[in-house]
């Protein structure tokens, strides 16, 4: 098996709900926000859309938080990463995250804001980046990766 494996994701979607922003038991601060990805291989729209859940860290997750809003629609690249746990059953769980690493806002920026609370009228410069010091694993456990070796070549 190969040391540094292949883990890149890039997505264009559209926010489904508003983003959510929280701080880690290590004072670490993100955002979560969820895509629609229409990939328009279907003759059916329903079986078309894909849905991702996204989470930021750090700067990228303040800017996230501040100017993205549901419907807003938003490039993405970063990796995948896998959390597992067990239930109040005991049973295996699992869930895939995209972390990510830039966050290119796209589309309209003067398009209105249903609830008002977001400056959507105005973006600042729309390609933002994370750096290697703020990319953090979501499942705090994690510490064994080295984030800075993602690219085997």
């Amino acid at each position: 098996m190969a040391k540094n494996d292949l883990n890149t994701v890039f997505l264009i979607g559209n926010l489904v709900r508003d983003p959510e922003t929280a701080t880690s038991s290590q004072g670490s601060v993100y955002t979560k926000f969820s895509i629609a990805n229409n990939n328009g291989f279907s003759n059916n729209p329903e079986n078309s859309v894909s849905y991702f859940e996204i989470v930021a860290w750090g700067k990228l997750a303040e800017i996230c938080s501040k100017y993205l809003s549901k419907g807003k629609q938003v490039a993405v690249s970063g990796r995948l990463e896998q959390s597992r746990w067990k239930d109040k059953e005991g049973n295996s769980r699992s869930k895939i995250n995209i972390m990510a690493a830039n966050v290119q806002f796209l589309g309209s920026s003067n398009s209105s804001n249903s609830n008002g609370n977001k400056n959507s009228d105005m973006y600042p410069s729309n390609n933002f980046r994370t750096s290697s010091e703020t990319r953090k694993p979501l499942e705090e456990d994690n510490s064994n990766i080295n984030l800075d070796n993602d690219v085997p070549f």
